[in-house]
């Protein structure tokens, strides 16, 4: 009787073992893979750059592409969570290089100063598209009714 019972308690050491072993084996590819990711994200700017950006041409790439992203999240009927979607979106590609246009700006206060306040116009618009998306879209229905109605002669 004691012979298997001793097997059995080494098959569950076994099993314990290789149970913990599987733990840690997926932990570190876990902490590998997310490593690796934000490795690669932190540095892909710096290796994306060309250099070749002007600090002025960089500000107004940015103004534009805030006053296109704005545009964009006002053009239908959006949830506030598309609306937000769809004004990052139009951000690109411009805003992925700010990095860059920040360095090109560096040493000229004034020129920082203003990518600082285009930047935080960017944030500003952005908060405004999240409380405003459910408001307008509400007023842009009643507007499109409205219309309709008029258009076929039912002056309700």
């Amino acid at each position: 009787m004691a012979e298997p019972n001793r097997e059995r308690q080494r098959l569950r050491k076994k099993a314990r073992t290789g149970v913990y072993a599987a733990f840690i084996l997926g932990y570190l590819i876990l902490v590998a893979v997310l490593l690796v990711q934000v490795t690669g994200q932190a540095i892909a700017e710096s290796w994306s750059d060309d250099g070749t950006v002007r600090c002025e041409q960089g500000l107004g790439e940015l103004m534009t592409a805030v006053e296109r992203a704005r545009a964009a999240s006002c053009k239908t009927e959006m949830s506030e969570e598309r609306a937000v979607e769809a004004f990052r979106a139009e951000l690109m590609p411009e805003w992925s290089r700010v990095g860059t246009i920040r360095r090109a700006c560096e040493g000229d206060r004034a020129r920082l100063e203003t990518l600082d306040a285009v930047q935080y116009l960017r944030y500003a618009e952005e908060n405004t598209v999240r409380r405003e998306s459910s408001e307008l879209a509400s007023l842009r229905r009643k507007a499109r009714e409205l219309i309709e109605r008029n258009q076929h002669g039912d002056p309700r």
